[in-house]
């Protein structure tokens, strides 16, 4: 098998965890906080969606932070640094306390997250123009079906086996996509020593800026 394809797999599988990993947690966060001693029903709508929400914002935040990391060391890196991460913080999250431990983790979360867009650029960099449309197509399907079930996968766990399991059994799928990731991605990586640009130069490079803008919305 060639390389660029065994890395899509890997890759895929991956996001898809990782999908799973940042929205699973939506459908039990309510009853978690409840079962974490919050009583007052606004309180709990209130604090569920903080939890919720706050791991996008800093995850938008943070990206291209780790981005530019990773034009620096490469992106293999980058993917091993947000599986181990994401494993460990959404583990440790079923070991959480209190409310306010809960959201320091989700936090967190939002910090070290970036498989996703560390995989879309490796792949793209990694793998040739003829197979470039196919290889990425593919993998965007990860994160939607991730992103999808994952919902559902909470929702399923924290009936059967209870609140902690939907973490534990996530955190393990990370450190399993963690391994897979170690052992299987290959990078071809060379790092260009050039000056950076400005944001001003790199949006006056852009040839269509108001479909950009009509797509970042």
């Amino acid at each position: 098998m060639p390389i660029w394809k065994r890395n899509v797999y890997v890759c895929w599988f991956g996001m898809f965890v990782t999908g799973i990993g940042m929205s699973q947690i939506a459908p039990v966060m309510p009853l978690f906080i409840q079962h974490l001693g919050v009583n007052n029903q606004d309180l709990i709508a209130q604090l569920s969606g903080f939890a919720f929400g706050i791991t996008f914002i800093l995850s938008a935040i943070f990206s291209p932070i780790w981005g530019a990391a990773a034009d620096r060391v490469g992106r293999k890196p980058m993917l091993l640094r947000a599986s181990l991460g994401m494993a460990i913080v959404i583990g440790c999250m079923g070991y959480a306390p209190n409310v306010y431990v809960l959201i320091g983790l989700r936090l967190l979360q939002g910090i070290i997250t970036g498989y996703s867009t560390a995989c879309t650029t490796l792949i793209a960099t990694q793998t040739d123009k003829t197979n470039a449309g196919w290889a990425l197509g593919t993998l965007s399907t990860a994160n939607v079906s991730g992103g999808l079930l994952g919902p559902l996968f909470g929702g399923f766990i924290a009936e059967h086996l209870g609140f902690k399991a939907v973490f534990f059994i996530t955190g393990g799928f990370m450190f399993i996509a963690f391994l897979t990731t170690a052992l299987f991605v290959k990078e071809t990586f060379k790092r260009e020593e050039r000056e950076r640009q400005t944001m001003r130069e790199l949006w006056s490079r852009i040839p269509e800026k108001s479909l950009t803008i009509a797509l970042f919305i």
